[in-house]
């Protein structure tokens, strides 16, 4: 970055870049309390832009004369970016989820799924049709257990507590 040296005198107006090609510090953008918040882009000294939440305040000299401007910068650069990578992963989540459930749908399978924070079944749409009770209702780990026939309970207990204790996977 710049050393304060370096700024003296700089209009700040010449280090930003908006999306609408605005400058923030123009007394027009500012609200009626001297007041604007927005996204901006920054241009560092290496000519690097970095995506800026810039929040300008505006300190009176006792009446309606601007004394003094307030800029406060934070880079939102990674925070964007990482939101941008978890709607990624919600969109590819979701298409993942509803072919799933094609499949589901056109074969005719079932299954369930344990969350391990809350402790909750939750058995699939075909599934909850054959116990015939109301899709996305959580169960407990028992419940689900009780719903196969007894000779396949030990089998289905002993898997289930592999997996959860010991992260060895069941087909």
């Amino acid at each position: 970055g710049y050393q304060l040296a370096e700024l003296s005198g700089v209009n700040p107006a010449s280090l930003i870049k908006t999306h609408q090609n605005i400058n923030p510090f123009a007394p027009e953008m500012l609200n009626e309390d001297g007041l604007w918040s927005g996204e901006i882009w920054i241009k560092h000294k290496n000519q690097n832009t970095y995506l800026q939440r810039l929040t300008i305040n505006t300190i009176f000299s006792g009446g309606p004369t601007a004394y003094l401007r307030v800029a406060f910068f934070v880079d939102i650069t990674d925070i964007t970016r990482t939101q941008d990578k978890l709607h990624e992963s919600q969109l590819l989540l979701q298409n993942t989820e509803d072919l799933l459930k094609m499949a589901s749908t056109m074969g005719q399978l079932g299954g369930w799924m344990y969350e391990v924070k809350t402790h909750s079944l939750t058995w699939s749409d075909a599934i909850a049709k054959i116990r015939e009770i109301e899709p996305g209702l959580y169960r407990t780990i028992e419940d689900g257990i009780n719903n196969y026939t007894t000779p396949w309970r030990e089998q289905i207990t002993h898997a289930f507590k592999n997996c959860l204790e010991k992260g060895i996977p069941h087909d």
